[in-house]
């Protein structure tokens, strides 16, 4: 900010109506100070902290420059005070401008909490995919074949986007078609982002893990589905489940017997032993079921030892803590 200067002017003195005694920032007024005191005042004395502050204040420097004697000291610190305050002003109407922007955008954004899709209120009408929340409840299913329908092509879809029917060609100035490897059909850009995803018919079929990219709304799916117990690996793909050691049901069977057990024991259920299985309690159940996120953690090793743990926790509590068991 501006210094003002140290003395007024031979001859300038203030008249009756700016004359201004400062007690504290309430006591401040604007069209009562004068121009010395202006000038030496804080901004934030003067409350200039909106847009509609800082405008009053120009107005004021403008009529108090109209008022002054040309080539006078005062009058050229009032021009300065003027440049200052409108800068002021400038980055004022910046941050309201920008604290519109993100409160609209915050205000108006609607997020759909069972498939966490995010869009603007205004959007939803324009938004022609299905709730990936819905399809996944109605019909928990993977698609089992590897890229199914892509050795159509374009022309099957009358070259248009599977989605949203936008035109869709590889001709130049045109969207440029991409392909989902799970679902098997193209997509436009808006539509098909290049997310990556592993594909559940490539890991049943071949025990390959690698991510392919697929659309927005398989992404969306996948995600939902990806701890849903829904794979019956040896109707799927016998040859598979006979080769790999893991998926063997030796482990599976002696859960599903101490469970038996456990069902029974009261000091069991009232240390809730078996809500230890969180996400697994499928083990618990049946002998012939994964989902896709065992088989990674499978690939892993991370799912044998989680199991291996959670059947030693439970044999532990049979053999050393259950007080039935010494009876």
């Amino acid at each position: 900010m501006t210094t003002p200067p140290a003395n007024l002017p031979e001859g300038e003195t203030t008249t009756p109506d700016e004359d201004f005694e400062i007690l504290d920032a309430s006591n401040v007024s604007l069209c009562s100070v004068s121009a010395e005191t202006y000038l030496s005042l804080p901004e934030e004395l003067l409350g200039l902290s909106t847009v509609n502050d800082v405008e009053n204040a120009i107005q004021r420097c403008k009529n108090m420059i109209l008022t002054k004697t040309e080539d006078t000291e005062e009058r050229k610190w009032l021009v300065r005070r003027l440049i200052e305050l409108r800068i002021r002003l400038e980055n004022l109407r910046e941050v309201h401008d920008q604290n519109a922007i993100e409160t609209n955008i915050n205000e108006n954004k609607k997020v759909i909490l069972e498939c966490n899709y995010k869009c603007h209120v205004k959007c939803l009408d324009q938004v022609c995919r299905v709730c990936a929340h819905v399809l996944v409840t109605e019909k928990p299913t993977y698609i089992y074949d590897i890229c199914p329908q892509a050795e159509n092509g374009l022309a099957n879809q009358n070259y248009r986007c599977a989605e949203c029917l936008a035109h869709t060609s590889i001709s130049y100035n045109s969207v440029e078609p991409r392909l989902c490897d799970y679902t098997g059909k193209y997509y436009c850009s808006t539509c098909h982002w290049n997310s990556t995803s592993v594909i559940p018919a490539r890991v049943i079929l071949n025990w390959d893990f690698e991510e392919r990219v697929v659309c927005r709304s398989s992404k969306q799916i996948l995600n939902l589905m990806s701890k849903l117990p829904i794979l019956k690996l040896e109707e799927l793909n016998p040859v598979l489940f006979a080769c790999i050691e893991e998926l063997g049901v030796e482990l599976r069977q002696q859960l599903m017997q101490i469970k038996k057990y456990l069902t029974s024991c009261k000091s069991a259920l009232e240390e809730q032993l078996l809500w230890q299985s969180n996400d697994k309690v499928h083990f618990l159940e049946n002998e012939d079921t994964y989902s896709l996120q065992d088989l990674f953690e499978l690939r892993t090793g991370e799912l044998v030892k989680y199991l291996n743990k959670l059947r030693d926790c439970f044999i532990r509590h049979i053999k050393v803590d259950c007080e039935a068991s010494d009876l």
